[in-house]
């Protein structure tokens, strides 16, 4: 069974709302301790749930680039990312991110699939 868009959606929910609040706080601290490096963010669920979204949808490194780097897509402009033949793929919204997985990267993964 192909995986729906569905965990996607939860799991990039809470890391943007996670990723979110640690850029506040490092802000406030920041101010209080004057740029000084204060530990204050532990981001053990936030990779654990990276991890399980990349499992379910058979991918290696797409995702992480796509939160850190792109910004959750904020960031991704037209030629980001392209295919072979050099023909763009939209890569800003969380439904974009699902449609790059069902046409390249669910397509390798060793489940029997049934589109509809």
């Amino acid at each position: 069974m192909i995986p729906t868009i569905e965990p996607l959606k939860i799991g990039i929910k809470a890391i943007k709302k996670s990723y979110k609040e640690m850029h506040k706080w490092q802000k406030t601290f920041n101010e209080m301790f004057n740029g000084n490096f204060v530990p204050t963010y532990n981001d053990t669920l936030e990779i654990a749930l990276v991890d399980i979204l990349q499992r379910i949808y058979n991918d290696k490194d797409v995702l992480g680039w796509w939160i850190y780097e792109m910004q959750f897509g904020k960031n991704a402009h037209k030629g980001v990312m392209t295919d072979e033949k050099g023909n763009n793929i939209p890569m800003r919204t969380v439904a974009d991110l699902y449609r790059y997985y069902a046409k390249y990267t669910l397509n390798s993964c060793p489940i029997k699939k049934s589109y509809k």
